[in-house]
């Protein structure tokens, strides 16, 4: 969260010591959203992206902290299964997932939608 507060705080000074004044009520607007609800309102424009972004910084402190899964699955293809969902969530979130054919992106879409459908519920240590 420090590094969101920095980054926003960032921007607002770029935008007022560049004379961009055009984007300074933007740039203050995430701010105050962003101090106010946790999230920039920015996010709120492309909130797949950013929800996708928080799923793949999560599940990777989840994966190394993790002491329990599902009832009648192993603990073994439940981790095989969160680390591919991470997986996808960084290439969905990434600047390469534009470059990918579209059937891909759809595939991959898919995927974090099934996996989510499945373990959303059981993400808890």
């Amino acid at each position: 969260m420090i590094k969101e507060l920095l980054y926003w705080i960032k921007e607002l000074l770029k935008s007022f010591f560049t004379f961009k004044w055009d984007r300074l009520s933007y740039d203050w607007t995430n701010f105050y959203w962003y101090l106010k609800y946790g999230y920039a309102y920015s996010a709120i424009a492309d909130m797949d992206h950013y929800l996708v972004k928080r799923i793949s910084e999560m599940l990777k402190q989840f994966n190394e902290h993790v002491i329990g899964y599902p009832d009648g699955m192993t603990y073994e293809s439940f981790i095989k299964d969160l680390k591919e969902l991470q997986r996808i969530c960084e290439t969905v979130s990434s600047d390469k997932f534009e470059d990918l054919k579209w059937q891909t992106q759809i595939h991959l879409k898919n995927r974090i939608e099934n996996l989510l459908k499945k373990y959303l519920f059981h993400l808890w240590l």
